[in-house]
């Protein structure tokens, strides 16, 4: 439950330091994959717009990719129209959309069964782990640079009048009765 009792907050500020309140439309709390997308189509869309990230840049795990050929059919369409933002990315900036190309040497594609994760997958997979019951290698698999693409839709979502906060942090969110405010750190 976001909804505080009413109670006025009181914020104390160090005496060497300021304070200002910023009104925007949409405040976005972590820069990865998902919030940098978010922070873009905001941006374009025309609200005010502001990314706060607890670091600097990205980490390795914001990798844009997808393995199209899923069983589930709802995970593969999400795969294949994200293939198709990141195609679109490419035409602008060199995100090396086709890294993983050069690391493959499967065939069309087939399924492992357990018994041969340690042949086919890794020999250092866990014979033990009950997690998956079989693997679908596939050549339907692509990949992009992750801090390429996280710089380029970035600088797409501050053309568009976003606002990004490096080393920043949340501190609180409190609902109120004009929307949420948010105490950011900076």
């Amino acid at each position: 439950e976001m909804q505080p009792p009413k109670t006025n907050t009181n914020i104390i500020i160090p005496a060497n330091k300021t304070s200002k309140r910023i009104d925007c439309d949409v405040l976005i709390a972590g820069g990865g994959i998902t919030g940098s997308a978010a922070f873009r189509y905001f941006s374009e869309a025309g609200k005010k717009t502001y990314l706060i990230n607890y670091e600097h840049g990205s980490s390795w795990r914001n990798i844009g990719g997808g393995r199209p050929a899923f069983s589930v059919p709802e995970i593969a369409e999400i795969a294949n129209q994200n293939q198709e933002i990141f195609k679109e990315i490419q035409k602008h900036a060199n995100i090396h959309y086709k890294a993983l190309e050069a690391s493959l040497a499967w065939s069309e594609g087939y399924m492992v069964d357990k018994k041969d994760f340690t042949k086919e997958i890794s020999p250092y997979f866990n014979p033990d782990l009950d997690t998956y019951q079989a693997a679908l290698i596939t050549m339907n698999c692509w990949q992009a640079t992750p801090g390429r693409v996280i710089e380029y839709i970035r600088n797409v979502a501050s053309q568009n009048g976003g606002v990004l906060l490096e080393n920043a942090r949340l501190l609180e969110v409190q609902r109120t009765d004009k929307g949420f405010m948010a105490l950011v750190y900076n």
